[in-house]
């Protein structure tokens, strides 16, 4: 399980430059949100949350720069340069909604391509409201593989989805609030403070992207190793080693949310006692991005 692939032995660094744009992967339908607002969050907002549900995408309290590495699959800090100070500092709220017929039509698609069709939708908002442009490179260096502990996987398997005749194999739709029932996070995780990450219906590979961007991984990109395919649902708890940078402070005149508990464990244990996953370090070959031109957003 902690054997790391042929890759990592490869002493060739490889690089290639791309323009990212519209015609990327043209092969490929190309879904679109029919309409979006975005607009600047409420100041003394304190959780983040991003969800796509249903063909709306329903972002809350989100920098700029998060919105930009969701679309491009971007896992570290370190791998995007360029960016002005001002896209890492203002926060906002996006609603976006696709087409009726669109939505029906990527529920029916693979998971896997329905995340791609998704983060391509998000692209080409950033590009169209944004004028986002941005080129990328592939080198190796180092990294943090996600792997299962000793201990073994501790993170609770989601519930199954209720059966739903308008989605495809593979198609998982999102669980939400129930007829008469408590109201639930939909698939995705949510920082609940400092050092508190909640996560619904997640996968191995969400939580390795997440990490990613924590302070804890020195700017390290989090590659999931683990070879697990299923859903989870689980609650993190760990002391950070600083504050969380997607938390507003300084820009709000108000302090930092609070750590979940300042005596509690490191990241890197709290990984393998409460969800059974570990860090280990190795080297894989990475994707880098920069920013060749951004806008504040269009007028909605």
């Amino acid at each position: 399980m902690n054997r790391l692939p042929a890759l990592f032995l490869c002493t060739v660094t490889c690089i290639a430059v791309t323009r990212i744009g519209a015609a990327q992967q043209t092969a490929r339908p190309e879904p679109a949100f029919e309409v979006a607002t975005i607009k600047p969050s409420d100041p003394a907002e304190r959780r983040m949350m991003m969800q796509m549900s249903e063909g709306v995408l329903h972002a809350k309290n989100m920098p700029l720069v998060e919105l930009i590495n969701f679309a491009y699959e971007i896992k570290s800090s370190s791998l995007l340069s360029g960016l002005p100070e001002w896209a890492k500092q203002e926060h906002y709220d996006v609603e976006a909604k696709q087409d009726e017929e669109e939505a029906r039509a990527l529920r029916k698609l693979p998971e896997e391509e329905r995340g791609y069709a998704t983060r391509r939708m998000v692209q080409k908002m950033l590009e169209e409201r944004l004028h986002l442009k941005l080129t990328k490179e592939q080198k190796e260096q180092p990294v943090y593989a996600l792997v299962v502990a000793k201990s073994g996987v501790k993170m609770k398997p989601s519930a199954a989805p209720p059966a739903d005749e308008k989605a495809g194999p593979g198609a998982r739709p999102d669980a939400g609030p129930g007829a008469g029932g408590p109201q639930r996070m939909r698939r995705g995780m949510m920082m609940d403070g400092r050092g508190q990450l909640t996560g619904t219906d997640s996968t191995t590979g969400m939580i390795a992207n997440v990490i990613s961007h924590m302070p804890e991984a020195s700017e390290r990109v989090v590659v999931d190793k683990t070879g697990l395919t299923g859903h989870y649902d689980f609650t993190l708890k760990w002391t950070p080693e600083m504050p969380a940078p997607a938390f507003r402070g300084a820009d709000s005149g108000a302090p930092p949310p609070p750590a979940s508990d300042n005596n509690g464990p490191t990241l890197f244990t709290a990984l393998e006692e409460q969800l059974g996953l570990k860090l280990e370090t190795a080297k894989d070959l990475v994707t880098s991005y920069h920013v060749e031109s951004l806008d504040h957003p269009t007028a909605n």
